[in-house]
């Protein structure tokens, strides 16, 4: 992804300075040198801008210039979805923006002019908006580290924890959808960034990005969730087969073949709603659910002719299962 530059410049500052008399201070026409009709009252014209305050602010652009990129390269990390290896790290974020915030009170003391009260004003809403840009990054974390603990669950063959786990990851994906609204207020009181040198054009980018990836997260959730409540089913069922309680087999991978025809209509449907990122991910998925749905039919039609005496016919049966359990996808 190219980075963005969210607060390249910050903006350019006017340094005006007083203007002086160039004449010998003699009155024309008898009018004085105020007859025009000036006001007292200071303007922004006639102070001079704090170097300081400059610096400052220049500072504070630099930091949430940085925050930004680190914001961004997490949320690269995020999409490695299905991978303990995905996690987020805000370290970085938290310590810029920190800075950007004490360059900004420090300008707003400084500040001389109205153009650097405004810059100050600027910052401050852009500050604001990293700051949002984090919580949210933090709970995707939270959700993917639940996603972590899921997938160590499925290696371990205990897939009702694991649906577990992922039930919580998709209340922690909401969480962090829900805020997504407030994300783009914000951003929409920056305005164009055409006064400060701001490319806000990508940060609404960004924000469509982080929108794809929480949306491409809780597909993810929905369809994972009966998956694996399918597999504990199935396994379940599949322990009774072997215990020869045929009737109670036929009923569990009943139960499991529902869960897992769920999921396997949700990641059908997924693939075309995620972004490219995720879709070979659901495509796999599906190749997967549709060969345990498979498996699970056989399984459920060899347990039924056990129970009903048939032992020849539920063996080819569940020869002809274990047959397409070695079947690979992706």
């Amino acid at each position: 992804m190219e980075r963005r530059r969210y607060v390249a410049g910050a903006g350019t500052i006017l340094t005006l300075g007083i203007a002086g008399c160039t004449g010998g201070g003699s009155e024309e026409n008898g009018e004085s040198e105020n007859s025009g009709g000036e006001s007292d009252d200071s303007s922004d014209s006639d102070a001079t801008a704090n170097p300081e305050a400059t610096e400052a602010l220049e500072s504070a652009g630099e930091d949430l210039d940085e925050a930004l990129d680190l914001i961004l390269d997490e949320i690269d990390n995020a999409w490695a979805y299905s991978s303990t290896d995905a996690s987020i790290s805000t370290g970085g974020v938290e310590t810029a923006l920190e800075s950007a915030n004490a360059s900004i009170e420090e300008a707003n003391e400084a500040a001389t002019t109205d153009t650097q009260r405004e810059w100050v004003s600027e910052l401050e809403l852009v500050a604001e908006f990293v700051d949002q840009f984090l919580d949210i990054i933090v709970i995707v974390g939270e959700g993917i580290n639940q996603i972590s603990t899921s997938i160590s669950y499925e290696n371990n063959s205990r897939y009702e924890d694991a649906a577990d786990s992922l039930s919580d990851a998709g209340a922690t994906f909401e969480e962090a959808n829900s805020q997504i609204d407030g994300l783009n207020e914000t951003f929409a009181e920056l305005g164009d960034g055409t006064d400060t040198g701001v490319d806000y054009a990508e940060a609404e980018d960004a924000i469509d990005e982080l929108d794809e990836l929480i949306s491409g997260y809780l597909l993810a959730m929905e369809a994972g969730i009966p998956f694996d409540r399918g597999l504990a089913d199935y396994n379940t069922a599949y322990e009774a087969f072997q215990a020869e309680d045929y009737g109670t087999a036929a009923n569990i991978f009943g139960d499991a073949l529902e869960h897992l025809e769920e999921a396997e209509s949700m990641y059908r449907t997924g693939e075309e709603e995620v972004t490219q990122s995720l879709r070979d991910t659901f495509i796999t998925q599906t190749c997967y659910t549709g060969k345990y749905v498979e498996i699970t039919e056989l399984m459920m039609e060899a347990s039924e002719e056990a129970d009903a005496g048939n032992f020849g016919e539920a063996r080819n049966l569940a020869d002809e299962a274990n047959a397409v359990s070695v079947e690979t996808c992706g």
